[in-house]
């Protein structure tokens, strides 16, 4: 990143001549004939947000595009962060055309990292707009879809897939886990935080497709990320959440690790009790009821005893 921010620097006289024709047909001969990744990044960012023209500057993102490889912090990722911003915050369509293209290329955490990172930052995900918010999380599902199937399908080469394919799938695994980060901390993080705010709760129920899609990775990780956004809504949410939760537990507790983690029993444990404590009226319901014995059920499975606690307990109130 330090390479690409010095280039940039070096870049940045360009928005100040006089003659901005000149500077445009500079960043569009570097983007068409240089072969230096960082001076490629750096034209990209330059040309789509420092020269008041995001048409054009779209027109040399998608020149770098066809030039470049994915790789953390080299033209294919200010590509993916350009478009991206441009986008879903101004509706820019040769950068929609431009992510389509890249998402079917490079589906890498490599290539994506800053774009999702950006996203989160610039507040698209809990903005005033609406269409800002569907167009970030549109954009999120889209990775998340072909990245599942990938990952879903390393999982099934199991050993006999080569080292590069168990690279690729690491890379895959962790481009949906940073997907279910950047909504958990989007949505407030820790559960034991401050209480959400509307627009992150709002945000929680405006992702629930692409929760369900995260919600059937099996990564202990992603697990936990999505039970500890699910149980800061408690108090605003409660059937949903406890669905939810019941949903990450049952599909992919066990495959993943998460009930037999330490962190995992810790979380659904808390959650439980939360449920018993402040919305035991939810367990009239018998749907909801059997969601949350399933929740104790997997990790009894797994051989923890305070879930076993848990279920006595449960008994005990509706004997």
């Amino acid at each position: 990143m330090g390479a690409i921010r010095h280039t940039v620097a070096r870049l940045t006289p360009l928005v100040a001549v006089s003659d901005t024709d000149t500077a445009w047909e500079i960043l569009e001969r570097l983007a068409a004939q240089d072969g230096d990744d960082a001076v490629l990044a750096a034209a990209v960012t330059t040309a789509c947000f420092r020269m008041n023209d995001r048409q054009r500057g779209a027109s040399i993102l998608t020149t770098v595009m066809g030039r470049a490889t994915p790789s953390r912090e080299t033209a294919a990722s200010a590509c993916a962060t350009a478009a991206g911003l441009l986008w879903v915050h101004h509706t820019t369509p040769e950068a929609g055309t431009a992510l389509t293209s890249m998402i079917t290329r490079w589906l890498d955490d490599s290539t994506w990292a800053d774009c999702l990172h950006q996203l989160r930052v610039s507040g698209a995900l809990t903005h005033d707009n609406e269409t800002v918010r569907e167009r970030a999380l549109t954009l999120m599902q889209h990775l998340t879809e072909p990245a599942l199937d990938k990952t879903r399908h390393g999982l099934a080469q199991g050993q006999t897939s080569t080292d590069a394919e168990r690279e690729q799938l690491k890379n895959t695994v962790r481009l949906l886990d940073n997907v279910a980060s950047q909504i958990y901390f989007a949505s407030g993080g820790d559960p034991n935080s401050t209480p959400p705010t509307e627009p992150e709760v709002r945000l929680v129920d405006e992702a629930e497709p692409l929760i369900k899609l995260l919600s059937a990775t099996p990564v202990a990780g992603i697990a936990h990320h999505l039970v500890e956004m699910s149980a800061r809504m408690i108090d605003q949410r409660p059937q949903q959440t406890l669905l939810t939760v019941r949903d990450v537990v049952t599909q992919v507790g066990a495959q993943s690790g998460y009930t037999a983690d330490t962190l995992g029993v810790g979380a659904c444990v808390t959650f439980v009790e939360r449920i018993l404590a402040d919305h035991r009226s939810l367990l009239r319901n018998p749907d909801n009821l059997t969601a949350l014995r399933q929740i104790c059920d997997a990790f009894i499975d797994a051989g923890w005893p305070q879930a076993h606690k848990l279920v006595f307990g449960i008994e005990q109130i509706f004997r």
